[in-house]
């Protein structure tokens, strides 16, 4: 039994000789940029990570990457917008969006309505073909995009 406790602490400090020294030390917990395994080894978090709970999970990204999903990225992904340190899901039926309030651009099937996504324009209003709604004329109370 000792020499299994010996070897797993071995491996636990040998593990950090790459990036750091701990001559001949035992250690209560990983550095930063590092999680414990299931095997007592710290093992690298992934690229642009400064802390993580596995491989794939991160939970605090490096300085100019923004976290989505336990993942770090320099650009937030098609679908979320930039919310501080995160990346944040936009709001139902909008693929693109500047924040949770402000749609860009709607699903298919929705239209732009003041930035929140509907699925018929309101009274007033007809939808263009990149899916946006527009004011009818003034003396209109309905209207479409086609004129007669």
């Amino acid at each position: 039994m000792q020499s299994s406790s010996w070897m797993m602490v071995s491996f636990f400090i040998s593990s950090f000789e790459k990036s750091k020294s701990y001559s001949n030390s035992c250690i209560s917990s990983c550095p930063s940029g590092y999680y414990i395994s299931s095997t007592n080894a710290c093992i690298q978090c992934s690229n642009n990570c400064n802390q993580c709970t596995s491989n794939t999970s991160c939970t605090i990204c490096t300085n100019n990457t923004l976290l989505y999903n336990g993942n770090c990225f320099s650009t937030c992904p098609i679908g979320s917008y930039i919310n501080g340190a995160l990346c944040s899901n936009c709001s139902s039926n909008c693929n693109n969006c500047s924040s949770n309030i402000n749609c860009i651009v709607c699903s298919s099937g929705y239209y732009l309505n003041n930035s929140i996504c509907v699925q018929t324009c309101p009274t007033g209003f007809f939808a263009d073909y990149q899916g946006k709604c527009n004011a009818c004329s003034s003396n209109c109370n309905t209207c479409s995009l086609y004129s007669t």
